[in-house]
């Protein structure tokens, strides 16, 4: 299974969500692969700080897609489960994806 989870606003929006993405990540290391998908500028000096920020977070991922297209990223990548604070990302995805996605959970 491979889940998708947005950072700015998802992960990082309280402390206690925080603690929830950090345990989640965690508990799915072994049972999912975990795709952190970010809308940030796409600099070096960028993505250094958001690695930085999700080794103080303690959040657990195979995979950073800093991008401005998540939904393609999505699609590309065969995300099963994604979570975000904005239906933005959704609404970009083809009907046919969502319909079989939502199917299988």
């Amino acid at each position: 299974m491979k889940i998708g989870i947005d950072l700015d606003n998802t992960i990082n929006t309280s402390a206690s969500t925080i603690k929830l993405f950090s345990l989640l990540t965690f508990a799915l290391q072994d049972k999912a692969e975990i795709h952190i998908i970010t809308n940030r500028d796409t600099g070096e000096d960028s993505k250094q700080k958001t690695i930085e920020e999700l080794k103080k977070y303690s959040i657990y991922y195979d995979k950073l897609a800093i991008t401005a297209n998540k939904h393609n990223y999505i699609i590309d990548n065969n995300i099963n489960v994604y979570v975000d604070d904005t239906d933005e990302t959704f609404i970009n995805i083809p009907s046919s994806r969502s319909e079989e996605h939502t199917s299988e959970l």
